[in-house]
């Protein structure tokens, strides 16, 4: 396969750590690589050995934003010279400019697929799936390679569209030390961690209000999201808002560097959503790595791995009694948490990735 790569994504790659990781196997492989993203107004900088391209865009949300980016996207790919080059396009929100520039220069299309994005709860009106629904459907007779990050989700796209995918987990590369704290943030003794997107439907609020029955413990939350503006007035009502803590999105490594210091991380995604329902969320992986239990929703994906490593506490019913107990629960077993993470992340570590990803692209 040809080893000049255009990847295309709707997030700036400077804190997209599945992105990165991505792009650095590909590149000591020797791909020429060029990333197309969104350009994010980031408290970090990052360098990278391979070309960036950002977008900017006038509108931040909805469909004009995603009609801006669409646009912008495919002339992108005339401006990085994409013609007789392989594309990869990331989630559905890229797919369509990739498809378009490759029925007029006959690429080879990749699609990274990591949620199924018509089923997302954010996705609520009749008209906006079915647009969605309709677009994927268009879209994905095009793809040459796809692959996802489980074994559901790869079972649900062979189901919906009949095509096939191979299983890329979104799993932290394994590494002997962390980075060096000289960016850590300021951050409270004792406190449980929230990472990625403040989205409604991932339980953050929920894990707010438990904090009122565990004293003396802090919830530190990392990253925006539209969902924070109001997380934030809730958290000014509670008796316990005081020992919330916001940090704004961060470089993966600072990232890192936050989540080793909690003394346990939470995963709390609602069942409401199919998506979610099939998820295996990236930030399970990243506590994992940090060598901190999770606390975690019914998910089957979950199910699956807790069968192997008891790696933290599920929950049935995510009330502010059964966190409070979980919670409980781990401190009182916490050696024994930290040591199936320990175990878990040599099976499930980027290392152990890297092989399958360069099978897709050869």
């Amino acid at each position: 396969m040809n080893k000049q790569l255009v990847i295309s994504v709707k997030n700036d790659i400077r804190s997209d750590a599945r992105v990165q990781k991505v792009c650095e196997t590909l590149h000591q492989n020797q791909y020429q690589i060029t990333v197309i993203c969104l350009h994010d107004s980031l408290r970090f900088t990052a360098e990278f050995p391979y070309k960036i391209y950002f977008i900017k865009t006038h509108f931040n949300r909805g469909f004009l934003f995603f009609a801006e980016f669409s646009i912008r996207l495919f002339f992108a790919l005339f401006k990085v010279q994409a013609r007789n080059k392989l594309l990869l396009a990331n989630d559905l929100d890229t797919l369509l400019p990739s498809v378009l520039f490759k029925m007029l220069f006959q690429n080879t299309l990749v699609y990274d697929s990591h949620e199924i994005f018509t089923e997302l709860p954010q996705i609520k009106r009749k008209s906006v799936k079915k647009f969605w629904k309709k677009l994927e459907r268009f879209c994905i007779r095009y793809v040459d390679k796809m692959y996802t990050v489980n074994q559901s989700l790869q079972h649900w796209f062979l189901d919906t569209y009949s095509i096939k995918s191979e299983i890329i987990q979104n799993v932290p590369r394994l590494i002997s030390e962390f980075d060096s704290e000289d960016a850590i943030y300021q951050l409270p003794e004792n406190f449980i961690i929230y990472q990625g997107i403040v989205k409604e439907d991932r339980g953050i609020e929920l894990m707010c209000k438990a904090l009122e029955l565990i004293p003396k413990v802090h919830f530190v939350i990392v990253g925006n999201g539209d969902f924070k503006p109001k997380l934030q007035e809730l958290c000014k009502s509670l008796s316990c808002g005081n020992r919330i803590v916001f940090i704004e999105k961060v470089s993966p490594s600072d990232l890192r560097n936050i989540t080793k210091k909690a003394i346990a991380g939470i995963s709390f995604e609602s069942q409401k959503s199919l998506s979610y329902q099939l998820s295996l969320p990236n930030k399970f992986f990243d506590y994992i790595h940090a060598e901190i239990p999770v606390l975690m929703t019914d998910l089957q994906e979950y199910k699956a791995i807790l069968q192997e490593y008891k790696v933290g506490e599920m929950l049935e019913n995510v009330t502010s009694e059964q966190i409070s107990k979980s919670f409980q629960n781990i401190l009182q077993h916490r050696d024994l948490y930290v040591s199936e993470c320990q175990k878990c992340k040599q099976q499930y570590n980027w290392q152990r990735q890297e092989a399958r990803l360069l099978e897709i692209f050869q």
